[in-house]
């Protein structure tokens, strides 16, 4: 069990009850957005606020949204968290940087929201898994970005401007099996055979998003933003690299977890052996050990 003084204990071994709000979160060119708050569910009063964590969802809108990442938010508040997983403009729909300019908005809006939801916007840690986890690193290494501050297209957030405050900082990381070298990335799809229809579905997908624009896929990269010195922030990562995954291979993670250890930052490789991609997203054995990994990283921030 971890203790702070300034937070509810987060305990490992989930015994909390759990329940689950829906609002909307947001209103971004004319369309709501919502999100599920995740959050112990107790009869005695706390004393403190609850540790709190954004979820970044990943895969494409078209098929994917807040619900995907169920299973482990779920867990994740029953260890005493309170967990907000969002909609946000993702691609194929919603090129690059709307997803950051959208997670940037939502980090300052749980901030903003965290009290009146039980949590608290101090100390607040982010998670996401594959573009999801991208986006997630994305944001946490450039929290000022101007681009990513500016708030286009929505009418519930306002932009964000220095001295401000809540800002868009985070102070952890739980990135799962996200894509960190993304012009690597899109070189490595389209080399694949062309009777492998994710693998074609990421290649329309880079194209979208991207406009088939190299500048653009390296300005969207966390290795190439952390190697090239453009990160803002280097806050303590948890990399999730599932030994199977075809779809993020664990060799294309590699020069990321070196580049962020050369620059001073401190990144956890947690390898998931015999795992594929989505480990943690469906209930059963493999999803309980990627837990348990999450758990745990979240309890050592949470106890600096």
């Amino acid at each position: 069990m971890t203790r702070s003084r300034s937070l509810e204990p987060f305990d490992i071994t989930e015994p909390y009850r759990v329940e689950h709000l829906e609002l909307r979160w947001a209103r971004i060119d004319g369309c709501p957005y919502r999100a599920t708050v995740w959050r112990p569910a107790t009869d005695r009063p706390t004393r403190a606020p609850w540790a709190t964590l954004l979820d970044v969802p990943g895969g494409p809108s078209r098929h994917f949204d807040r619900s995907v990442d169920f299973y482990f938010n779920r867990k994740l508040a029953a260890c005493g968290a309170v967990v907000v997983a969002i909609d946000f403009r993702r691609g194929p729909f919603h090129p690059y940087p709307s997803p950051c300019i959208d997670v940037n908005a939502a980090t300052r809006w749980v901030k903003r929201e965290a009290a009146a939801l039980g949590g608290t916007g101090e100390r607040l840690g982010v998670v996401g898994g594959s573009c999801g986890g991208q986006v997630a690193l994305l944001s946490a290494l450039r929290p000022h970005d101007p681009v990513y501050a500016s708030a286009a297209g929505h009418e519930t957030v306002e932009a964000w401007s220095p001295g401000v405050q809540p800002d868009a900082t985070i102070d952890y990381v739980l990135a799962l099996w996200p894509i960190t070298d993304v012009p690597g990335h899109y070189d490595y799809v389209t080399t694949r055979p062309d009777d492998d229809e994710v693998a074609s579905y990421l290649v329309r997908a880079h194209d979208s998003v991207y406009g088939g624009s190299l500048d653009r896929m390296r300005e969207a990269s966390p290795l190439h933003i952390v190697r090239e010195g453009r990160a803002q922030r280097l806050p303590p990562v948890l990399l999730q690299l599932p030994e199977l995954d075809s779809q993020v291979p664990v060799s294309m993670q590699e020069a990321f977890i070196e580049a962020y250890r050369q620059r001073g930052g401190c990144i956890e490789r947690a390898l998931l052996p015999g795992m594929a991609h989505s480990a943690a997203n469906d209930p059963g054995d493999d999803a309980d050990q990627c837990v348990e990994v999450m758990k745990r990283f979240v309890a050592a921030q949470l106890s600096r």
